[in-house]
């Protein structure tokens, strides 16, 4: 069993308890379920954004691309 799946039971289980199941549950009125993704975007303006500047786009897109994925920053 991946951890796709186990995620996928946990939520099946919180529905079938009538919980959310993950993030973005806007059922219960939760201020923080967007605080993850804000601390995401954040942390990269921060950490690239603010202290680089590109000539094009897609200078911009493979720097992001490799932010991303370098090893400092595992998926």
């Amino acid at each position: 069993m991946g951890g796709g799946d186990r995620v996928e039971l946990v939520g099946l289980a919180a529905s079938a308890a009538g919980r959310c199941g993950g993030f973005g549950c806007l059922a219960d009125g939760d201020s923080f379920d967007n605080a993850l993704m804000e601390n995401f975007w954040s942390t990269l303006k921060i950490e690239l954004v603010y202290r680089t500047s590109w000539r094009t786009r897609d200078e911009a897109e493979n720097a992001i691309f490799a932010y991303l994925h370098s090893p400092f920053h595992p998926a």
